[in-house]
């Protein structure tokens, strides 16, 4: 596949490919990498993943990716931005050299009007140092608890990864860093050329100003994509605004991973699963009750909320969902709604990268004859595709 360094599209697969402006500056060395010395330079960040696959269902530029990989803002997936994190660990002499984050923002996002990236929206802090060799590896999101290790004695492009004490659910994409690449300009040049491979992990500082790194992630989780819509009668009568979406998996138990990653091999890397003793707790995949949203109806479209979960869980899941209702005038009618739905998977394969659409159509609670309180009191009726 051939990426544009300027014009980026979504795609449809499984990784995120992230185009980001990202400073990386070494945790044990001053925020602001002009105090290191003129050998000394912050790291911007261009990163990529591809999109989830939908188990129910392109660029030209130069910049040559893996097929479908895509810029992480064009298929951002989070519904909350804490958890759109990268955390890095940098290797030098066969040691961990230092470790920081890259930290990702839509609204600080800047396209022109025929798509060209100008500003990311990455920024970190860590610093790279001119001349100094690099293998660089990570995870999504920054907060998880995780350690590194050697594989098979060396760093030497490959590395093990720990992820421990993850719940069956989570609000977090949780990814791994599948490759990187490294130039000397930013995304929007035309003079960025050059491929980002799977599985090559190095990178080489350069002088001050002009260094650059993609990131390729790969997801560890699988998805389920709640569709938030309002019935088409319902929304002539009433607004809904949702504010918060809590899931559970139940009886699960938290679980660890090890991401055993070796760029020399194809997969580039594979995945240990060991489920603990601890029991899972629910997950808040969507908060929003300073400013909830309105629901648009059928014909509007839908309300996206993504939440992540352990791959080819089989448990069942409790979708709770918290909401208002007002009528058209905009007044408060019924605060503080809650609509519990269960959703079973059973049956159906996820895989890391897949998700499954779930349909949630929110209807008032008539029969024949709908009265004020049937009105006021709407339920939330589940479909999955």
């Amino acid at each position: 596949m051939s990426v544009n360094a300027k014009y980026i599209y979504p795609s449809a697969i499984k990784v995120f490919l992230m185009a980001s402006t990202i400073t990386l500056c070494l945790s044990a060395c001053s925020d602001d990498a002009s105090d290191l010395g003129s050998d000394w330079d912050t790291l911007k960040l261009i990163s990529f993943s591809q999109p989830l696959v939908d188990v129910d269902q392109a660029t030209t530029r130069s910049i040559t990716l893996p097929d479908n990989y895509s810029v992480f803002s064009d298929i951002y997936p989070q519904a909350s931005s804490e958890f759109a994190t990268i955390h890095a660990y940098l290797i030098a002499n066969d040691a961990v050299s230092d470790e920081g984050n890259f930290t990702f923002n839509k609204d600080e996002v800047v396209k022109t009007d025929d798509g060209v990236i100008t500003q990311t929206g990455w920024s970190s802090n860590i610093s790279v140092k001119q001349g100094t060799d690099y293998y660089v590896y990570g995870f999504m999101p920054a907060s998880l608890s995780a350690s590194i290790t050697k594989n098979n004695g060396s760093y030497e492009n490959k590395a093990i990864i720990n992820i421990n004490n993850l719940d069956a659910v989570s609000p977090a994409d949780v990814c791994v860093v599948t490759g990187v690449k490294g130039f000397d300009t930013p995304i929007t040049a035309s003079s960025t050329t050059g491929s980002v491979d799977l599985g090559s992990f190095s990178y080489t500082g350069q002088a001050k100003d002009n260094n650059y790194i993609y990131l390729l992630l790969d997801h560890l989780y699988a998805c389920v994509d709640f569709e938030y819509t309002l019935d088409e009668f319902y929304s002539t009568l009433r607004q809904i605004k949702l504010r918060k979406v809590e899931i559970a998996a139940t009886g699960s138990k938290k679980h660890n991973l090890t991401v055993t990653i070796d760029g020399n091999n194809t997969p580039v890397y594979s995945v240990s699963d060991t489920e603990t003793s601890i029991a899972s707790s629910s997950a808040v995949i969507y908060d929003k009750e300073a400013e909830a949203e309105n629901i648009p109806n059928t014909l509007e479209g839908y309300l996206s909320v993504p939440g992540y979960f352990k791959p080819e869980l089989n448990n069942q899941f409790v979708v709770t969902s918290y909401y208002d209702v007002y009528n058209r005038k905009g007044d408060l009618v019924r605060k503080g709604c809650k609509a519990v739905n269960k959703l079973s998977l059973r049956g159906t394969t996820i895989s890391r990268g897949q998700k499954r659409t779930v349909k949630c159509t929110i209807i008032p609670t008539y029969l024949y004859v709908l009265s004020e309180p049937d009105l006021d009191n709407p339920t939330i009726e589940l479909t999955t595709e």
